[in-house]
């Protein structure tokens, strides 16, 4: 189940919204009412001061290996005589991540403001 999915049936099951009003949604903007805080950011917006998350659910993010467990894996494809090990390790790591779930506190466009741009 996708993160989209999860998070639809989550906000269904809580009575934020029905199925049909976030269909219409999804339909009219392309995502979801409700994002991360980090997502949103990444977005342009910024959470209103005082916001408590809206909704949480358990979704699926990649998981990040250490410095270590890449150094090691590393040395051992160079060992093994397989050159440009780190290459090799990025790119199998973009294709097959590791996934665990995480508990998401998510945010709805009531919630957040375009943020303000700071003169540099």
């Amino acid at each position: 189940m996708k993160n989209v999915d999860i998070i639809a049936e989550t906000a269904i099951a809580a009575g934020l919204m029905t199925e049909k009003e976030i269909g219409e949604f999804f339909t009219a903007h392309g995502y979801l009412p409700f994002r991360t805080f980090a997502e949103w950011k990444k977005a342009g917006y910024s959470v209103k001061k005082g916001e408590h998350a809206k909704l949480t659910a358990w979704i699926w993010m990649p998981k990040k290996k250490s410095e270590k467990q890449k150094k090691a894996e590393a040395k051992a494809l160079e060992a093994a005589g397989i050159k440009d090990a780190e290459k090799i390790e990025e790119e199998s790591e973009e294709k097959n991540p590791d996934f665990v779930k995480v508990k998401a506190f998510l945010f709805g466009t009531e919630q957040v403001e375009k943020a303000e741009r700071k003169a540099a």
